[in-house]
């Protein structure tokens, strides 16, 4: 830093003075929020107003006629000073931010302004280093929470509200077979277009509209032609909506296999049934013949199957005709001669 070692003379322009004849300008620079400072041609401070002084931890005496050199030595190396510099002599502005270390080891973050003025170089800062710990902390907190979303067995996928892919975790990376960078910045209709009108699509947009979560088990069916279950949840956040999903395939298999099996059993047991069931009751009719067989009334048969009253009466019209009786009682003598029900059930 080129700086000029000759002490300021009488006629030199000092803040004093320059308050004193200049009127309202520097009047008002000096209740300013903003902390500046005028530096001339021969590196030293002509002008501190006010906030500087408080956020620079120096009274204007400390300050005026002096060099930054020479208040603070260890300013000589850092960044802020060779943009002074280039302001000072090559007359280019800038703006940007910087971190100042104080001789009692504190440092402070600033906004800082510096302008070619004629006078030499005009310097405007304000103090951001409570916003400039809040940033930290909220980045180190994005950073953690990033961790945690892409070691999560969901898929995560946080959409804005213009529909574009704000964050993907590892798990949907891996189970959608695409690289990280052609799903983020890109919107679910470029990433797949079959995916508009299907439900999962409209829960997204019910979603997005009304803000409110809501769950969904969706079949998805990848480029290659692979098809996975996810139970999803979709939940509205500040940048949009955010989606979790699990994939539930191997369930949903496992379902899907039991009620096959299910359904073969009970076609084996209806055979069996239909052989012997000369009347051709359904299961339910059975049920209904065994509980008229035992006396009961229409309306307890209703209560003990948990069915309308109408219901239980259509069940027994139906018994009675298909058996080709006219009695309740004919009819449960007649399932006993045929073997549909047994003297041994106490009937």
């Amino acid at each position: 830093m080129k700086t000029k070692t000759a002490p300021p003379t009488k006629g030199d322009n000092t803040q004093g003075e320059a308050e004193k004849n200049s009127g309202p300008l520097r009047q008002a620079l000096n209740h300013m929020l903003e902390g500046c400072l005028i530096i001339g041609f021969d590196w030293r401070i002509s002008y501190v107003n006010d906030a500087h002084t408080r956020s620079g931890r120096r009274t204007k005496q400390d300050l005026l006629g002096r060099t930054m050199e020479e208040i603070n030595p260890d300013i000589v190396e850092t960044e802020f000073i060779a943009h002074f510099q280039r302001c000072m002599e090559d007359r280019v502005p800038y703006r940007g931010r910087s971190e100042i270390s104080y001789p009692d080891g504190s440092r402070a973050v600033y906004d800082i302004s510096i302008e070619p003025v004629p006078e030499g170089v005009l310097i405007l800062s304000i103090e951001v280093t409570a916003e400039k710990q809040t940033e930290e902390i909220q980045k180190e907190s994005e950073a953690r929470l990033s961790g945690t979303l892409n070691n999560m067995m969901e898929g995560c996928l946080m959409i804005g509200f213009d529909w574009q892919i704000l964050f993907v975790n590892d798990a949907t990376v891996r189970r959608g077979m695409r690289a990280r960078d052609e799903l983020l910045g890109r919107t679910l209709l470029e990433v797949d277009p079959k995916i508009e009108g299907t439900e999962f699509f409209k829960v997204c947009q019910r979603c997005m509209k009304d803000r409110v979560p809501e769950r969904i088990e969706n079949e998805y069916t990848y480029s290659d032609g692979t098809k996975v279950w996810f139970d999803a949840s979709v939940q509205p956040v500040p940048e949009g909506i955010l989606i979790l999903s699990l994939d539930i395939s191997k369930q949903k298999h496992a379902e899907e296999a039991l009620e096959a099996n299910r359904e073969n059993l009970e076609a084996n047991v209806e055979r069996q049934f239909l052989r012997r069931n000369p009347y051709g009751l359904t299961f339910r009719e059975l049920t209904v013949l065994h509980l008229v067989a035992a006396g009961e009334s229409d309306r307890q048969i209703a209560l003990t199957l948990g069915i309308s009253l109408r219901t239980a009466q259509q069940h027994v019209s139906k018994i009675l005709s298909k058996m080709n009786v006219r009695s309740r009682t004919k009819a449960g003598v007649r399932a006993i001669r045929v073997g549909l029900l047994s003297q041994d059930e106490g009937y």
